[in-house]
């Protein structure tokens, strides 16, 4: 599946020498970009009829209550993160083997750990704060303290900079990393993912990662991927083949016909979990959907004249803009939180400004004292 293995990088990986390393590839940066403002498009629509967790309800609409959102936020959801821990275990990949692994590793608890430790202290208790203020209540320290007080592990979307760094550690001692190929590797992905949702559905975060086990044997598997693979060029392999695709789309297409059906005898619920066949539909509508569509980006990416020029400094800032797009997103629906408009009007109009907010903010961040060399 993957285009070229690279040499396990315990002690026996060689640290690259400048010469070695490739040039940069500005469709990674590109669609890490596009990834990030999908985040938070995503994320802006879960409390105007979509699904998912937010820290913001809006007052107009319940989960589910708008089917457009429901299907954009369940088809996001089968990509959008994998995607990520993809390019990550890439991009770890490299840098090991440039660095060292001593090196790397101060590197990624200075980049991943300091962001994810003052976030959840801090970013939780700010929203709060944000929503009081929008419905004119007043604001004291008890906020934080009661925040803090309550505390048992990891806030927010940081969980995956929590979760990566955990990756990225595990990468660096394990012996080897084992080679994947098409076939096994989706079943064995879609087996632990639907074996795992049986004690723990789909939605169900556990601490302190504040991670969805459901969703944990595709970022195990896609970041394995990315750290296996060679840096794709657009004249190296496609991640996934024509005809693995053409497998992929065919699974896709049947799982969903099969979950439409299922649904006429199962109540929704079931599909997040357990002993049933809807539940099971669903495991493998979302792991053979994603792996599509992420693969497909990808080659999209590498493969276009839009794609694989630089995009200004938009890759620059946006780890800084993932990292404060959920305080950013909150407050712009607590100003706009008495707009009675569609579900759909409010996710675009909302979450367009707000994806700008959030790279200001993010490129903000780095005019403070230290922060530029942590999140840059």
């Amino acid at each position: 599946m993957a285009s070229e293995a690279r040499t396990p990088i315990s002690g026996l990986s060689p640290v690259l020498k400048p010469s070695d390393l490739p040039i940069r590839l500005y469709h990674l940066d590109n669609l890490r970009t596009a990834l990030t403002a999908l985040v938070i498009l995503h994320h802006t629509g879960i409390p105007y009829g979509g699904l998912g967790s937010w820290p913001y309800r809006s007052r107009f609409h319940s989960e589910g209550s708008s089917p457009s959102l429901v299907v954009f936020n369940a088809v996001n959801q089968t990509f959008f993160m994998g995607s990520f821990f993809y390019l990550s275990g890439m991009m770890s990949s490299m840098s090991v083997r440039r660095r060292g692994p001593t090196a790397f590793l101060k590197s990624k608890l200075t980049k991943l750990g300091i962001p994810v430790l003052v976030y959840t202290l801090l970013a939780p208790a700010l929203q709060t704060c944000l929503q009081r203020l929008s419905e004119r209540e007043v604001v004291t320290w008890d906020v934080l303290k009661t925040h803090l007080r309550g505390l048992r592990g990891v806030k927010g979307p940081v969980w995956y900079a929590a979760v990566l760094l955990v990756f990225d550690i595990l990468y660096t001692v394990l012996p080897r990393i084992p080679s994947l190929s098409f076939g096994p590797t989706m079943l064995l992905n879609v087996a632990s993912t639907f074996l795992i949702r049986i004690w723990y559905p789909a939605g169900m975060a556990t601490a302190p990662l504040n991670l969805q086990p459901g969703y944990l044997p595709q970022y195990i598997v896609s970041y394995t991927l990315g750290a296996r693979s060679s840096v794709p060029t657009p004249v190296s392999p496609s991640l996934v083949n024509r005809l693995q695709k053409r497998v992929l789309l065919g699974v896709s297409v049947a799982s969903g016909l099969s979950i439409v059906s299922l649904l006429r005898w199962h109540p929704l619920a079931s599909m997040r979990g357990g002993w049933n066949w809807l539940a099971f539909s669903y495991a493998v509508w979302n792991e053979s959907t994603g792996l599509l569509i992420g693969s497909t980006a990808l080659d999209a990416f590498r493969g276009s004249s839009w794609g694989t020029k630089k995009w200004r400094n938009l890759g620059k800032y946006s780890y800084g803009a993932f990292l404060v797009h959920q305080p950013v997103c909150v407050a712009m629906q607590c100003i706009m939180d008495k707009w009675p408009a569609s579900s759909v009007s409010k996710t675009v109009v909302i979450g367009i400004p707000a994806i700008v907010a959030s790279w200001i903010a993010g490129w903000a961040l780095t005019l403070l004292p230290g922060v530029e060399k942590i999140i840059l």
